[in-house]
């Protein structure tokens, strides 16, 4: 059974939402997500270095918005959940869902430039597609490593 905030209260949470680098569009649609689900709630909301993390009231809601933004966006996911009681008639473990999504800074299409070799993004999964424009030969990047060595460029 769902819950409604009368029912938890206001401060309840099951998850949190950690949102790195956000462009204005990813929190627009989040909240939007948000608004249009009666029975998520934000408990809280905390504005972080590089982002936001939003308390959640709801764990499934908070996989399905970080599957949503991932399909939908460019950027990393990572889910964790950590144990966080046992249910007393059931016995059934219960977690509390962390669900973090940084925003990318480059696309696909984008030129960058690695090692003085001009490199177009061809492809954005769990891995990053660069065909060099020079040579034409392909390479597979990690996004967080290829994140970190554009900025130092």
């Amino acid at each position: 059974m769902v819950a409604k905030i009368e029912e938890k209260g206001p401060k309840y949470f099951e998850g949190k939402l950690q949102l790195r680098n956000p462009t204005p569009e990813v929190l627009s649609y989040v909240r939007k997500k948000i608004r249009q689900d009666k029975y998520v709630w934000i408990a809280k909301e905390e504005k972080v270095r590089n982002g936001l993390d939003l308390w959640l009231s709801s764990n499934k809601f908070l996989q399905d918005i970080g599957n949503k933004l991932k399909k939908r966006f460019t950027g990393v996911l990572k889910k964790s959940k950590k144990l966080h009681t046992q249910h007393k008639i059931t016995s059934k473990l219960l977690y509390r869902g962390t669900v973090m999504f940084r925003c990318l800074n480059f696309k696909k299409g984008d030129v960058i430039e690695i090692n003085g070799e001009p490199m177009k993004i061809m492809e954005i999964s769990k891995q990053v597609r660069l065909k060099n424009l020079n040579t034409g030969k392909k390479e597979r990047w990690d996004p967080e490593v290829l994140e970190r060595h554009i900025k130092h460029k």
